[in-house]
């Protein structure tokens, strides 16, 4: 799995920082006096992937007010470097936080903006950020396969006041169905790592497909009603219904 966070665009994924930051193509949309604020922001955001987007604690760290923070968010999602993606929340699940979680668009891009080369990828499981990665990875996949899918879906992430999550919420636009995914760097899945797919299925009820834990490794294992334990490839090869 790890040799697959070995985007081959890693290189392609450096040159388009460069390329997009820069005084072209930033000129109609920021004041490009402020390009090398936007590249460390970009840097924290990736620093941050997989976390909930807090404006003040970015704001705080580089230095820079709230709305300049704000703005340049904004910019990095119009120019398809960042994807913030939306909390999930209905009728049954009240107690939703309501902020984003960080991702980037491109798996390789985030690896480099980390530090992260092949040999640091190929020793990523001593380091903290492996889950991270991990996670980015699979969120970047279901994305891209979201945006050709013919099934119309909405992607969220889910998290409660109780701490509760699912990293990604995938929601039928049409029927309101959901499948829920939580990723694990880990490849030995047990039924622990599912009780927060559980505690979703329990409140949906009938609005629940199936809820996911995508592993690192080849084992696919039922963990209970409509829950399951599938190696990331199914991501290429299925998941149950």
């Amino acid at each position: 799995m790890i040799s697959s966070l070995r985007a081959d665009g890693l290189d392609g994924s450096t040159r388009n920082v460069s390329d997009v930051i820069n005084r072209e193509a930033l000129r109609p949309i920021a004041d490009v006096r402020y390009e090398h604020e936007l590249r460390r922001l970009l840097h924290a955001l990736a620093a941050r992937i997989g976390t909930e987007l807090v404006i003040a604690d970015l704001a705080r760290d580089l230095g820079l007010d709230r709305a300049t923070v704000t703005n340049y968010v904004s910019i990095l999602e119009a120019v398809n470097l960042l994807h913030l993606l939306p909390a999930f929340a209905t009728s049954a699940t009240t107690a939703a936080k309501q902020r984003p979680k960080i991702h980037l668009i491109d798996s390789g891009l985030a690896a480099h903006l980390n530090g992260l080369g092949q040999r640091e990828l190929s020793a990523l499981s001593s380091n903290r950020l492996l889950g991270p990665m991990v996670e980015q990875f699979v969120v970047a996949e279901v994305l891209k396969q979201a945006s050709w899918s013919q099934r119309g879906v909405n992607v969220h992430h889910y998290r409660d006041s109780e701490g509760r999550n699912a990293d990604i919420v995938i929601e039928d636009r049409s029927t309101g169905r959901v499948a829920a995914i939580e990723v694990k760097a880990t490849s030995t899945p047990d039924s622990r790592s599912v009780r927060h797919l559980a505690f979703l299925r329990d409140r949906l009820g009938d609005r629940f497909v199936v809820g996911v834990l995508l592993h690192l490794g080849d084992q696919s294992l039922p963990l209970g009603d409509r829950l399951w334990a599938r190696p990331i490839s199914s991501l290429w090869t299925g998941i149950p219904e």
